[in-house]
């Protein structure tokens, strides 16, 4: 499974891209123990192991990276800020934040490994209120990451969707 919030060009100052990333992260912890603790990702397990994440808001802040042209190495401001991290086991969270590109969406994905599923949909239908709360998206999903990636767009597939219109509904069906 995977909870992804999507919004289109928001220009966020650093600072305000990681107080929405600090809101999340501690709100996820109040959804599952298993989500309390972050890793910076590493090239090996080990390695990540020994880098865990802060989740205060100067840390997260210093731990955004921002992309940066291939000649020159120039700052790319329109592409906003890139966070990423790990519990250490099973499950992965990646962003994008701050993007006011016409090319390039802001995006929030906690997924879990494949093969290793261990949250039950209460903690997914949390996962997904803090990502409303935190990023104020205009699109959030929960949804199987296999019916996504086979059969097409994450909001026609999705368990959970979100949309500032019609708020959360939920499709069981696609459970």
């Amino acid at each position: 499974m995977f909870a992804g919030s999507y919004w289109g060009k928001r220009p966020e100052a650093r600072e305000q891209a990681a107080k929405r990333l600090n809101v999340f992260l501690t709100m996820l912890a109040e959804c599952s123990a298993e989500l309390a603790s972050w890793f910076s990702k590493g090239r090996s397990r080990a390695s990540a192991l020994r880098k865990p994440v802060r989740v205060d808001v100067e840390s997260i802040r210093d731990m955004l990276k921002v992309n940066r042209t291939d000649i020159g190495r120039q700052v790319i401001q329109d592409l906003g800020y890139s966070f990423s991290a790990w519990n250490g086991d099973h499950a992965s969270l990646s962003a994008v934040i701050g993007v006011y590109s016409e090319h390039v969406q802001n995006a929030v994905v906690l997924s879990e490994s494949p093969s290793q599923q261990r949250l039950d949909d209460e903690v997914w239908r949390c996962v997904l209120n803090a990502a409303i709360v935190a990023f104020e998206p205009e699109l959030a999903i929960v949804a199987k990451r296999s019916s996504v990636v086979v059969q097409g767009p994450p909001r026609d597939r999705a368990w959970l969707v979100y949309d500032r219109a019609n708020g959360v509904v939920e499709f069981p069906e696609r459970r």
